[in-house]
């Protein structure tokens, strides 16, 4: 049986299973004529024609084949079809998302967030040096595949900082590592600590006058006020600089002593993707 569908998406693919739908867009697993499994994502017809390009060129510039950390990309933004209908279509997630990981009051190890915070800030420094800004790292958009490269599933916030002159840059690029400061604590702790809590937004929003000592002691208060965690002396330090230290070259955070044995963490966690992570890492940097 034909359907709508199958006409829309150019007789591509032979099975189509919708999977998710908001406001903005609809999710569908489907297969194509060789039974490869992929995820469809259908923007609705009312959605912004020009958001629609701007991520279709964003998938373009990031989403290679041979790019560890986002999802491999199969749309051709030329495809006139494509463009017409708004759809991208990419890989199937082979795990399921980091936020699964780490719900309901579960979290990680040190050891374990280590190594996941370690590929995820790689992920978001390539996207840096493409001049993309991410604008909205969020634990449930993060998959990680059978090797724990973290893949960032969910670009449409992010922007290309094309003729952005060198502060506005800057500024984005120290929002994202904020957030993925917030994020390396929500992997420690199971929660997301900003949910709700207005003292700790305002606190992340300080003026560029407070004091940063005094916001840093502020901070872990309102952690500890949460659980009990037992954090060491070199994460706290990181997170700090994350969140308050106005860093915008994600090199510097890979670089800090929190991470000086990051080699032998992926030798104790078993893992086995030290060579395959570095020979990845290498073919992506340009």
């Amino acid at each position: 049986m034909i359907t709508p569908l199958l006409r829309k998406f150019g007789y591509f693919y032979t099975e189509i299973e919708k999977l998710y739908s908001d406001k903005e867009y609809e999710i569908f697993s489907v297969y194509d004529k060789s039974s490869k499994i992929y995820l469809l994502k259908l923007f609705k017809k009312d959605y912004a024609p020009e958001k629609f390009l701007n991520e279709v060129k964003i998938y373009s510039l990031l989403c290679k084949t041979d790019n560890p950390f986002f999802f491999k990309y199969k749309s051709n933004s030329n495809d006139e079809m494509i463009v017409k209908e708004k759809y991208i279509v990419f890989e199937l997630a082979k795990m399921d998302s980091l936020i699964n990981f780490i719900s309901e009051g579960n979290f990680l190890t040190e050891q374990s967030a280590k190594i996941v915070a370690w590929k995820l800030l790689h992920s978001v420094k390539y996207m840096h040096q493409k001049g993309i800004a991410h604008r909205c790292i969020s634990a449930k958009d993060i998959y990680l595949d059978r090797y724990y490269n973290c893949k960032i599933g969910k670009l449409d916030s992010a922007i290309i900082l094309e003729n952005a002159d060198k502060d506005v840059i800057q500024n984005y690029f120290r929002k994202d590592i904020v957030k993925l400061g917030l994020l390396l604590i929500q992997l420690l702790t199971g929660k997301y600590i900003l949910e709700n809590n207005k003292d700790l937004i305002r606190l992340i929003k300080g003026k560029k006058s407070d004091n940063t000592k005094t916001k840093c002691e502020l901070f872990w208060k309102i952690i500890y006020m949460n659980g009990v965690f037992d954090f060491s002396k070199d994460l706290k330090n990181l997170v700090e600089i994350m969140i308050f230290g106005k860093i915008s070259d994600i090199q510097v955070i890979l670089n800090h002593s929190w991470f000086s044995e990051i080699e032998n963490d992926f030798e104790k966690a078993g893992i086995g993707t030290k060579d395959e992570f570095k020979k990845k890492e290498g073919a992506n940097t340009p």
